[in-house]
This record gives C-alpha cells, structure tokens and sequence, in this order.
C-alpha cells in the first residue's frame, strides 16, 4: 500500500513539526509520534508507540529531514529570490551564527517572502516524501 497524495502531505507537514512518521504498509494508517528523547511510554503518545513497538515490521519510519538538508532547502530559496536585496539579505542570514533563527528574522520583515518561502519548503518536503517512497518502492510493494 501506498500514501496518498493527501498523507503524503501530512507527512511533509508532520517533519516541519518535529514528527517521526510512521507508514503502516498493511493498512495504510500514520502515526505521528514526536521526535523525544524523553520516555513517553506513560505519556500522551503511548498507545502510537506501543502499536508501533509491537507491528514495527509492518512500518516503514520516514526519517526526520537532518539539519544539514534543511540549511540547503534554505540556502535554495534564498537563492532564488528574485529581490536582489532580499536574495543577499537571506544569504547573509544563513552564513551568521544561529542560521535557522537569523533566515527566519530576516523573512519576517518580507511577508510576501515568508508566504513563498513556506509553500517552497513544503513542496521540497512532499518531494522528499516522494523520494523515499520511490527509493524503498520496494518495500511498499511488499505489502501491496
């Protein structure tokens, strides 16, 4: 079984918050359980985790987008930009110390920017979904 066109969307979605996603090949159900380093086993997501624990085999986990990526996704639209003001004011924010704070402040002042820079990180993020689909096809087409 494959995601949808609308689960591969929340899953984009689900890594900009900080989810682990957890595709169920059998049935095509998604957990989403946050990426903690705490035991939450008791806690608010324990009955995803414990479904995940007990069917793992029958998940494939899309793994968290690393910071490294998420740098080069913004060093792209910065790129981009057609402004060449804003263009250097975004490429200068991301070579300061703190350049995930400092790309985001500078956007803040550029609202039509922002709106573009939100729906260009969500389309890389549903192509990297996309990707991982397409680079393990294999196995999604286990359970098919």
């Amino acid at each position: 079984m494959l995601p949808t066109e609308k689960q591969i969307k929340d899953i984009a979605e689900k890594f900009d918050s900080g989810f682990l996603c957890y595709f169920n090949l059998k049935t095509g159900k998604i957990i989403n359980i946050p990426d903690m380093d705490i035991d939450d086993s008791e806690g608010l997501f324990a009955e995803e985790i414990k479904e995940v624990e007990k069917h793992f085999k029958d998940f494939f986990k899309f793994e968290q987008i690393e910071s490294s990526e998420s740098y080069k996704i913004m060093e792209n639209y910065a790129s981009s930009v057609e402004d060449p003001n804003i263009r250097e004011r975004l490429l200068e924010a991301l070579v300061r110390p703190k350049p995930f704070w400092n790309f985001k402040y500078e956007l803040e002042k550029f609202p039509e920017c922002r709106k573009n820079w939100f729906n260009y990180k969500n389309t890389r993020y549903i192509q990297r979904v996309k990707g991982l689909i397409e680079a393990y096809k294999d196995e999604f087409s286990k359970f098919s």
